[in-house]
């Protein structure tokens, strides 16, 4: 027999939303929706045999010889037994698929960035806006992508971030958030190493409508597959800027109350 124990040891996410914490509780699910998956799987194996057993019963001759009988009767329950262990050794197979499928998204999961602008205030006042990345997965490179539906006003690359790492916004873009009048939010985009996981993870940030100037962030939903095809930033940002990121950014914003865009006339 050959076993294999997959463990992780993931970083703190602190001040982070429960759907951002998507590894323990696709496991939770995971467990709970198998567990009754086999509870339904055997009490069906189980009436499929007393139904087959039963219409023998009714339907078998009555004229049979007790030898003719018990031959009969050994015969089917051998028949429902074989069937029972073809029906077990499925679905240890599938069992087995799905542990693995998990144990991959799992070490996927634990491979992404996870890169969000942090809020922090100075001691003699003020405030400054931090890009960190909360994630477990080094983030070889990071943007900040500003703009709208119509065109993309800003993308500055910011190097790379590993788990846990942050660095200071550009002085053009603090000015910006300390000044709430033309907050805008933004998207930051981090490429990871895409033979662990997906290549691109964009979140969304945006600050809220209030004095403190709070930042509030969301995972773009972007599908892993859709992103793979893209090898460079650019081309990931004309396929899923407008239709994707903008779309949910602007509804996000305003589920949130922040300070929206002000474009320029």
């Amino acid at each position: 027999m050959i076993a294999a124990i997959y463990a992780r040891k993931s970083t703190d996410q602190h001040g982070v939303s429960d759907d951002a914490r998507r590894v323990a509780r696709q496991v939770v699910c995971w467990l709970v929706h198998r567990s009754r998956q086999r509870a339904w799987q055997v009490a069906g194996l189980l009436a499929f045999n007393i139904l087959i057993a039963l219409l023998f019963e009714t339907r078998r001759p009555l004229d049979m010889t007790w030898d003719g009988l018990w031959t009969t009767r050994t015969g089917l329950w051998a028949g429902l037994l074989l069937l029972d262990n073809l029906v077990v050794l499925w679905w240890y197979a599938r069992r087995t698929q799905d542990q693995y499928d998990l144990a991959v998204r799992q070490y996927r999961e634990g491979n992404k960035p996870f890169v969000v602008t942090k809020k922090e205030d100075c001691a003699g006042g003020g405030c400054r806006y931090h890009v960190i990345n909360i994630g477990p997965g080094l983030a070889v490179n990071v943007w900040y992508v500003e703009g709208d539906a119509t065109q993309r006003t800003r993308v500055v690359p910011l190097g790379a971030l590993g788990s846990g790492d942050s660095q200071l916004l550009a002085e053009p873009m603090q000015r910006e958030y300390c000044d709430r009048a033309v907050v805008r939010w933004h998207a930051l985009v981090a490429e990871a190493i895409y033979t662990r996981t997906a290549r691109w993870n964009t979140t969304i940030n945006v600050r809220l409508h209030d004095p403190g100037g709070l930042m509030r962030h969301q995972l773009a939903d972007v599908p892993e597959r859709d992103t793979e095809s893209s090898q460079t930033i650019e081309a990931y940002l004309d396929r899923h800027w407008n239709e994707g990121i903008v779309r949910q950014a602007e509804a996000f914003s305003n589920q949130r109350g922040a300070i929206l865009p002000v474009r320029e006339r």
